[in-house]
């Protein structure tokens, strides 16, 4: 039985995301292919035959350094490098070897083997660049496990291997120290009765799978686990693995692998020929379970598996590699073709090339979003990389929150949301500076981008007669948008109305880019002029009459005559009409008639003396006075009360007896000739 024993040596790296590190595959009996191309090509020059793990690294060109099978190493040339034999590496184990660069030197690699857990480290500076091994077989854990793995997160790479019991767990880069502490967690694979079979880190270096085998079942009882924080420095911060299988019911298990977006996970069968999927972000323990998809594999058993620099994973099968070629995906959309990659004559046995996995993951696309506007002032946003929001930690994209600030301080608590698409109106028309902020795992990007100007709103003119007359109409034009909505419901570009009394309007314009703007208007209703006539309107005939008018600034008569004043000597009784224009240049029409009656001595009272002629005498209520020289005339009723007095000029005059009783008055005549009393008779 295996005691189970953890070591991590932790490398601080910056640049372990380069995918052609791991462009060049050496596996199996003389098995290439090279991945610095698409498709892949035919490696055929190795040196390597072997039925164990191997491994291999090249330069960020995608150039071969060198490649080992845990035992000797060789150079770009398929040379044994100097002093690259007698490395302690188990050449039978499946995972018995894996490189990884040095956190401080870009000429230094370091090639961990098992069992045990040794490192031995090259130096590439030497041997005219063709490298050479410098310090072979450090022991770093006696009794580990033949399986070793390495992983890069968070700018930090690390070498793994373990054994039962306790956890040793080691930092600092180049310098192997650390603390030995005892796992609290209760597992399958911690209770001493099962065999670590497979390991793997997931793409962000955040999770570790294992398969582990139950020994003297009959190779019938297996676990398969998934573990959380691979990349924690404190080992108090573990909790308890997910089991997704335990028992025989998916049969014998052999490899297994992270899609290279983290989110799927795979396990090959090659017993029951069956590849087992997993969705890794379907939600809850109970959900991720749940979710498992069954792939019937024919005829063809699949062994090892492992993610290639173009996002497949390619599975070990004789005499092609079988291949899924969308492993991010779900169900059978993850295009699992059997046979599918040549390796020409060659054979791969039963694994693929071991490598760290931070060198296989999607590297992370461009943080970007875009904007839409919704209307003149609001725009919506989204991100367009990563294109959804996932706080999976399983994901490579995985993203534990959004933070968007709008540039716009002036709209207060509203700058900024945590939403994954939000709308944002802005305060005012303006170019505006937006800034998105993911967080990840163990990372923050941001982006800033400018945001196209809010606005413009329409600049609204409007033409038009804004001041009426009383019972007339206004029409006012609107121009400067594309479409227009009246305050009174009306629509278009041209407004008619006819208000009673002054009132405001307002119209809403729309121009193309779907912005508003509001314009308020009033329209003023001026009074028309109420004119007033006076004057005789009952004349004998051959007689002339003036008629005054008041309450307009301009007159124009019916007979067209200006000014204020008509004169007129009508030989018939007839209407006349006066258009009055007040200072708005409101007019109004007034109507009158003259009556011309004949005079004769029956109703015509005159004197000499004084110049004076009355008629028509007896009246009922209106009599008409010419004055021939100015003069003072008074009225009185027999009682002498006083009904009428006033000073006339030369002319014409209309008295108006027609509110008092019907009965004799004395109208009395004085001027400079004497005075003169006549009775007037009102019926």
């Amino acid at each position: 039985m295996h005691r189970f024993f953890l070591i991590i040596i932790c490398f601080f790296v910056s640049f372990c995301n380069a995918q052609l590190q791991n462009s060049k595959w050496y596996f199996g009996a003389n098995a290439g292919l090279d991945f610095a191309t698409s498709p892949p090509t035919l490696i055929t020059n190795a040196n390597l035959n072997t039925s164990g793990g191997m491994s291999s690294i090249s330069n960020a060109a995608g150039n071969l350094l060198f490649y080992t099978d845990g035992v000797t190493v060789w150079n770009s040339l398929h040379q044994v490098m100097a002093n690259g034999t007698g490395l302690l590496g188990t050449i039978s184990a499946l995972q018995n070897v894996v490189i990884t660069p040095s956190a401080t030197n870009a000429s230094i690699y370091y090639i961990f083997t098992s069992t045990p857990f040794f490192k031995t480290s090259v130096d590439m500076s030497l041997a005219a660049g063709l490298g050479s091994v410098v310090t072979k077989n450090q022991l770093i854990l006696n009794g580990a496990i033949p399986n070793v793995i390495a992983g890069v997160g968070c700018n930090v790479v690390q070498a793994f291997s373990r054994n039962n019991s306790n956890h040793f767990e080691m930092q600092t880069g180049e310098v192997f120290n650390g603390t030995t502490y005892t796992n609290s967690v209760s597992s399958f694979t911690t209770q001493g009765s099962y065999l670590d079979k497979w390991l793997k880190v997931s793409p962000n270096g955040y999770l570790w799978a294992l398969i582990a085998e139950k020994p003297g079942s009959g190779f019938g009882f297996y676990a398969v686990e998934i573990r959380n924080r691979f990349l924690l420095l404190d080992p108090t911060a573990y909790s308890p693995p997910l089991v997704l299988t335990a028992g025989t019911g998916l049969g014998d298990l052999f490899a297994c692998e992270f899609s290279p977006d983290g989110t799927k996970f795979y396990v090959s069968s090659p017993g029951t020929k069956q590849l087992y999927q997993w969705d890794l972000c379907a939600g809850s323990n109970t959900a991720i379970i749940g979710s498992l998809q069954t792939f019937t594999t024919g005829n063809t058993s699949i062994y090892g598996m492992q993610v290639a620099p173009d996002g497949k994973i390619y599975c070990a099968s004789n005499p092609s590699l079988s291949v899924i070629n969308s492993p991010n995906l779900a169900g059978a959309s993850c295009g699992f073709s059997l046979q599918q990659q040549s390796i020409g004559n060659a054979s791969c046995g039963l694994t693929l090339p071991n490598f760290c996995s931070g060198f296989i993951q999607n590297n992370l696309a461009p943080l970007s979003f875009s904007s839409q506007s919704i209307n003149c002032t609001t725009f919506s946003f989204v991100p367009l990389s990563p294109s959804t929001f996932s706080n999976c930690f399983a994901s490579a994209q995985g993203i534990s929150s959004v933070l968007w600030n709008f540039g716009d301080p002036t709209s207060g608590a509203a700058n900024t949301s945590t939403l994954w698409s939000p709308a944002h109106q802005f305060s005012a028309p303006g170019t505006y500076t937006v800034k998105l902020v993911v967080r990840r795992i163990c990372q923050k990007d941001s982006v800033v981008q400018t945001v196209g100007s809010a606005g413009p709103w329409p600049d609204i003119s409007l033409s038009g007669n804004f001041t009426i007359c009383k019972n007339g109409s206004a029409v006012i034009i609107a121009s400067g948008a594309n479409s227009y909505t009246w305050s009174n419901n009306a629509t278009g570009s041209v407004l008619t109305v006819s208000p009673a009394n002054s009132s405001t309007y307002s119209v809403l314009g729309l121009n193309s880019n779907g912005c508003t703007k509001l314009t308020t208007f009033s329209v003023n209703v001026q009074p028309l002029p109420v004119i007033v006539l006076t004057g005789n309107f009952t004349i004998c005939a051959n007689g002339s009459a003036a008629i005054n008018a008041t309450g307009a600034n301009s007159y124009t008569w019916s007979n067209n005559a200006t000014g204020s004043v008509l004169t007129v000597s009508p030989v018939n009784s007839g209407t006349y009409s006066v258009l009055g224009v007040n200072i708005n240049n409101c007019q109004s029409t007034k109507v009158f008639t003259f009556s011309v009656v004949p005079c004769t001595a029956m109703n015509v009272v005159s004197s000499n003396q004084v110049g004076i002629i009355i008629y028509p005498n007896p009246s009922q209520g209106v009599f008409l006075v010419e004055i021939k020289q100015r003069m003072q005339v008074s009225i009185t009723d027999l009682s002498g009360s006083s009904v009428y007095k006033s000073q006339l000029a030369i002319g014409s005059h209309n008295i108006d007896l027609s509110k008092y009783a019907d009965g004799v008055y004395l109208l009395e005549a004085t001027n400079e000739n004497g005075s003169q009393v006549i009775r007037l008779i009102k019926e």
